[in-house]
């Protein structure tokens, strides 16, 4: 089993608090389905797969857009749950297997970035039928304001590592 490791603690008092953790994986085959499991304190959460892309460039793949989702949090999830999960998941014979390689965000994940709580109000939550059944591939929108908890979530929390859209500014 792989090693999680934590990279944000939110405490409140009288609250609940809560904590993220970050898994790398490394060395994985190309169009290969991978199954994992996620435990917590609480018990499992359950098993949920990916597929890595294909290796052969000339091989077809499917892949979903989406943007801009950050002040409509209910719209998003009326359109994940209501259109995206039963059209492109549920309709399949077998619906284990993804028919998206991807889903490609290209910004604008939440209204204010450097607040923590939109990230679980305006995107994971909205989301989270759709985060478990296809990889995200996110980009750094003006509403995340080049903010550490973007980093944190899909970058290694290191900054160095990526053009930033507003060192331009």
């Amino acid at each position: 089993p792989l090693v999680p490791e934590l990279i944000y603690v939110r405490k409140k008092w009288k609250k609940n608090s809560y904590k993220l953790y970050r898994v790398k994986v490394k060395s994985l085959n190309a169009s290969t389905n991978y199954f994992y499991e996620i435990k917590t304190d609480d018990g499992i959460a359950g098993l949920f797969r990916f597929k890595t892309l294909p290796n052969n460039p000339e091989s077809n793949f499917s892949f979903l857009i989406i943007s801009d989702s950050q002040n409509g949090d209910s719209l998003t999830r009326e359109i994940v749950d209501q259109s995206i999960i039963p059209t492109v998941f549920l309709s399949r014979e077998d619906r284990k297997i993804s028919p998206l390689a991807f889903t490609l965000f290209p910004g604008d994940l939440v209204q204010w970035g450097f607040i923590h709580k939109l990230w679980h109000k305006q995107f994971f939550t909205p989301l989270k039928n759709l985060l478990v059944r296809a990889p995200i591939i996110p980009a750094i929108g003006n509403h995340e304001y080049n903010s550490k908890i973007y980093y944190n979530y899909f970058y290694d929390g290191d900054k160095s590592l990526i053009h930033h859209y507003f060192d331009q500014l």
